[in-house]
């Protein structure tokens, strides 16, 4: 069962069907799992999960805009767990990805998993006018910049930071640099290629 909430979202009606808009709030979701073994001869996975978020997009200006979000989560039992049933975190690991970066790990290992609780935050601060922009001679080409930084911390890792500043192309691609710390320590750096492909396909 999941919930989420949107205070005072305003919208536009457009041949009888309701598009949101925007919304100068937050958004709240609420996700509750849980496992049940409806045949006694059946391993089914025992449990109950609960988890809840709050994310935004800001539009500060015509030129710039920030998003973030900010997610935790518990079992609240866990009589009977399989891989499956872990919260996964949303990662880019290859060179080439059709996500973006704003809402994912772009330097964390593969199938990285919650344990019994987890906690992970975004933040993107997205400018047409950021660094690079503002010198004369790169005003007249068609760019933004944006500096992402991402954390995680669960039952099972230690705190895990990443920070990262791409480019994007009018939205048909994102050139991003990471770097990873574990537990204030760098370990890890990394370029993404980031092609949005069904965010284009999807667009009316």
């Amino acid at each position: 069962m999941g919930l989420s909430y949107t205070p005072r979202y305003r919208y536009r009606v457009r041949d009888g069907r309701k598009w949101y808009v925007s919304s100068k709030y937050p958004t709240i979701s609420v996700l509750y799992k849980k496992g049940i073994n409806l045949f006694p001869d059946n391993p089914a996975p025992l449990y109950d999960r609960i988890s809840a978020s709050v994310s935004q997009n800001i539009k500060v200006s015509p030129f710039e805009e920030i998003d973030w979000l900010f997610s935790d989560g518990t079992f609240l039992s866990s009589d009977r767990l399989y891989l499956n049933n872990l919260n996964y975190f949303r990662n880019n690991q290859m060179l080439f990805t059709a996500s973006d970066f704003n809402r994912s790990f772009n330097l964390l290992e593969p199938y990285a998993a919650s344990g019994k609780w987890w906690m992970e935050g975004h933040l993107n601060v997205q400018s047409q006018y950021l660094f690079l922009k503002n010198l004369p001679f790169l005003q007249r080409f068609s760019f933004d910049e944006a500096l992402h930084l991402h954390g995680l911390s669960t039952e099972n890792r230690k705190f895990y930071l990443e920070a990262g500043y791409s480019v994007g192309f009018l939205g048909l691609g994102r050139v991003g640099i990471f770097t990873g710390f574990t537990d204030k320590k760098f370990d890890r750096f990394g370029v993404r290629l980031s092609y949005p492909l069904w965010s284009i396909i999807e667009k009316p």
